[in-house]
């Protein structure tokens, strides 16, 4: 699935992945291919772990959304 991790200085991460990882203030969940339609606040000081092909990332955040389209793209606005 095509994931894009976007900063108010710019984008972050533009990949493709395979799976991913993340908090929201009611807990932890994760998006894997053919994932429902989906918004969720990402919880504060957390990290988004995305998972591919070629390895594994992990981004700490301040803060954001993540937007699971209705096409499964994952679209993250992150502060």
């Amino acid at each position: 699935m095509r994931v894009a991790i976007h900063t108010p200085v710019g984008p972050l991460y533009e990949g493709e992945a395979m799976w991913i990882a993340a908090r929201s203030p009611e807990g932890h969940f994760e998006i894997w291919e053919g994932h429902a339609p989906l918004i969720a606040q990402l919880e504060s000081f957390s990290s988004l772990h995305v998972v591919s092909s070629g390895g594994e990332k992990n981004f700490s955040l301040r803060g954001g959304f993540l937007w699971v389209t209705p096409t499964g793209e994952v679209q993250v606005i992150a502060y």
